[in-house]
């Protein structure tokens, strides 16, 4: 039992721990809900309606793409078996019904994808949707990540991760966001230019892992930071939007959703920065939107915004 007398400083100490944990998400609105996925494993997740109402999340786990179901898009029961081999899932609902994964391929460079009927069952398309780039090009040994989007037009855009030439030990190679745009969502074209890179961000040692999507007239860039300095104030989730998709804003100075308040170790660590939100996915459901994001051996949490 609580003494009567520590209930004042109780209630106090909750109300100040509600208004950091708001404060720390910088102006998204989301409140934390916990973790949505416990393996940390399973990451990257990309999430559609199905024909039935329901939500699939497609995600990776150890070089192969997975997949789980949600009746109200918070609580997801794995599925059996092996949707794609490979990584970084992209997905998007076609005409007719049918489902369309854009992947990376591992130990092989460039964009490929598969197509299925139900959601499920995928035949890998031939060929590759992208291909590296030449040497000395941001994205010469790879796209990952991807983004896919349609545009008003009918044409489809990935936005992705450009990886070129490490150099050294403790470089990725990760250069930062390009884009590729295709007429019939197979033959695509890299788009001119960078869409982001790390130095168009306040302190951002690293931006990666890009999630786009349409809000109103604009399109909006959701990306990974991890700051060279203030890890704690400047990494997590930021936002930048464009008019066309193609040239950001760089005038973004505040995060979008930010580093856990009460986290004690925010630097980096295997898999990427400890304790900071990474790999973001909004959803629109019932009553308002949720935001997926991993944390690196922790696992993937939600957070909710009720509707407007």
């Amino acid at each position: 039992m609580t003494p009567r007398a520590l209930l004042p400083l109780l209630a106090l100490a909750a109300t100040v721990s509600a208004a950091a944990a708001q404060a720390g998400d910088g102006d998204s609105g989301f409140r934390r809900q916990g973790l949505a996925f416990t393996n940390p494993g399973h990451n990257n997740h990309d999430i559609v309606r199905t024909a039935d109402g329901r939500y699939r999340a497609y995600f990776m786990d150890r070089g192969a793409i997975l997949s789980a179901v949600s009746e109200g898009g918070r609580r997801f029961k794995i599925e059996e078996g092996v949707r794609v081999d490979g990584g970084h899932p992209a997905v998007m609902r076609l005409k007719g019904g049918r489902v369309r994964i854009y992947f990376s391929p591992f130990g092989e460079p460039g964009l490929r994808s598969a197509i299925s009927s139900d959601g499920l069952d995928f035949e890998v398309e031939p060929g590759l949707r992208l291909k590296p780039a030449k040497q000395g090009a941001p994205d010469s040994e790879g796209s990952i990540h991807p983004s896919a989007v349609r545009l008003g037009d009918g044409r489809t855009r990935i936005y992705y991760d450009a990886v070129g030439e490490s150099e050294g030990a403790f470089d990725l190679g990760w250069n930062g966001v390009m884009s590729a745009t295709s007429d019939d969502g197979l033959r695509f074209t890299r788009d001119r230019g960078m869409r982001l890179v790390a130095d168009d961000l306040r302190d951002a040692g690293m931006v990666w892992s890009p999630f786009v999507r349409r809000e109103g007239r604009r399109w909006a860039l959701y990306v990974s930071v991890e700051a060279s300095e203030k890890p704690r104030r400047n990494g997590g989730i930021w936002r930048l939007r464009s008019r066309n998709g193609l040239r950001f804003a760089r005038k973004t100075q505040r995060k979008f959703f930010g580093v856990e308040p009460g986290a004690t170790n925010v630097g980096p660590g295997p898999g990427g920065p400890q304790n900071t939100p990474q790999d973001p996915f909004l959803l629109k459901v019932k009553r308002g939107e949720r935001l997926f994001y991993w944390e690196a051996g922790e696992g993937t949490y939600t957070a909710f915004r009720p509707q407007r």
